[in-house]
Parts: structure tokens; C-alpha cells; sequence
């Protein structure tokens, strides 16, 4: 599925993936919050978790391991699930 925009001559195209990576800590899904130590209220930012490519998606869970020193995050793959919105 292919959407041009007329204005910004913008093309957006919708291209399936045959599943959905998640980076998980001891099994359950995360979020990363980033935020800056003197002002930790300014400018936080989350980081993407889940990838439709394992590439990313593996660098991330091994980056956390060293960075955390443990073996706890890892890659799940994501092939399906019960649809919650539907417009």
C-alpha cells in the first residue's frame, strides 16, 4: 500500500513484516527512558524496544547485557497476538 503526499511530495509505503522483535528483560517487555542526571525532568526521551528487523533488535539486548553486566535481556520473536483496536 502506497500513500504520496501532494504537498511535501512525501511517499509512504506499508510494507508487511513476517514478525515483530522485542527486546524483554527476564522475559517481559521494556521501555527505555533516557534523561539527562542534572535534570531529569527535562527532555526525556523512550527508545525504541521492539523491531521488525532481529538485527537492532539483538544489538540492543546485547548493548543492555554489557552495559548492566547480566545476561537478563534478550530477543522475542513476535508472530501474533489478540488485536486490541480497530477503528
Amino acid at each position: 500500500m502506497t500513500y504520496n503526499d501532494r504537498q511535501t511530495y512525501m511517499c509512504h509505503e506499508i510494507i508487511a513484516a513476517s514478525a515483530v522483535y522485542s527486546v524483554t528483560y527476564r522475559g517481559y517487555p521494556i521501555n527505555i527512558k533516557s534523561s539527562h542526571t542534572l535534570n531529569p525532568d527535562n527532555n526525556s526521551k523512550y527508545k525504541k524496544t521492539m523491531f521488525v528487523n532481529p538485527g537492532p533488535a539483538h544489538a540492543l539486548a546485547k548493548k543492555l547485557n554489557h552495559q548492566f553486566n547480566t545476561k537478563d535481556f534478550a530477543v522475542y520473536k513476535l508472530l501474533g497476538g489478540e488485536q486490541v483496536f480497530k477503528e
